[in-house]
């Protein structure tokens, strides 16, 4: 994490458990529908209590980090996992409204699928 930053947790002070780390600039060889950073990292934190939120925070490149102890038994450190990517086409649904915007109608759509 950044240096001086410190372990996510939730308004009680319950520690979230750190479940990933994702380096933006090799997400860039795959086509992703939602916007990201072309570099740094991202660290996501996981609440395991349901009125917590998670948190995602993001790492700019260049960054002075630091290894951080977990703070406590309440958290968890993942053991780390090899990831892999795909780019998968899709399709919406038959009557999904993008249909309608990109073919003028959901029957033109039909017609031309």
């Amino acid at each position: 994490m950044p240096s001086g930053t410190a372990w996510p947790s939730g308004t009680d002070g319950w520690p979230l458990s750190f479940v990933a780390e994702l380096d933006c600039g090799a997400l860039t060889r795959y086509e992703v529908d939602i916007v990201l950073p072309d570099t740094g990292t991202l660290l996501f934190f996981l609440s395991t209590r349901p009125e917590h939120e998670s948190q995602v925070i993001y790492v700019p490149s260049g960054t002075v980090v630091a290894e951080r102890p977990v703070p406590d038994d309440r958290a968890e450190v993942h053991a780390e996992q090899a990831l892999a990517a795909a780019t998968e086409p899709t399709w919406p649904g038959r009557n999904h409204p993008a249909l309608a915007d990109v073919f003028g109608s959901i029957d033109e759509a039909h017609e031309a699928v």
